[in-house]
C-alpha cells in the first residue's frame, strides 16, 4: 500500500500545499487564489503539476469567467465553439470560449436521450 505524499511549494507570490490523492497519480492543490486574475507563473505552475500529478483539483480559488479563459489560453490553444452555437445549440455561458459540456438545456431540463448531445 503506498502512502501519499504532502509537498509545499513556496513561491515569491503564494505558499501552496500540494496533497497527492493516490501515490502517483492527482493531487488536490490549496493556496492558488485568482481573485486578481492569473499570472504567467501561475500557468507553468499549474502545467508542472498537471504533468507530475495527471490529475489536479484545485479548490476555493476564486476564479470567474475571464480569469478561466486567460489560464486556459496558457495551457494551449482553445478549442472554438462557435460552430456548435451556430448549428443551434444556445450556450448557456457568457463566452464562446467556454463550452459547456453538460447535459443541461437551457431551460434547465434534462437532455433527451435522443439528442445528439445525449
Amino acid at each position: 500500500m503506498s502512502t501519499a505524499i504532502t509537498e509545499n511549494i513556496i513561491l515569491a507570490s503564494v505558499h501552496l500545499s500540494v496533497n497527492e490523492l493516490k501515490s502517483g497519480f492527482g493531487a488536490e492543490i490549496h493556496g492558488l487564489d485568482f481573485a486578481n486574475g492569473a499570472t504567467e507563473e501561475d500557468g507553468r505552475l499549474i502545467e508542472e503539476l498537471v504533468k507530475k500529478y495527471g490529475v489536479i483539483v484545485l479548490r476555493r480559488i476564486k476564479l470567474v469567467d475571464e480569469t478561466h479563459i486567460q489560464l486556459a489560453r496558457m495551457l494551449g490553444e482553445l478549442d472554438d465553439v462557435k460552430p456548435y452555437n451556430k448549428a443551434g445549440r444556445k450556450n448557456r455561458l457568457n463566452h464562446d470560449e467556454l463550452f459547456d459540456v453538460g447535459n443541461i438545456e437551457s431551460d434547465g431540463s434534462i437532455v433527451s436521450p435522443d439528442s445528439p448531445r445525449a
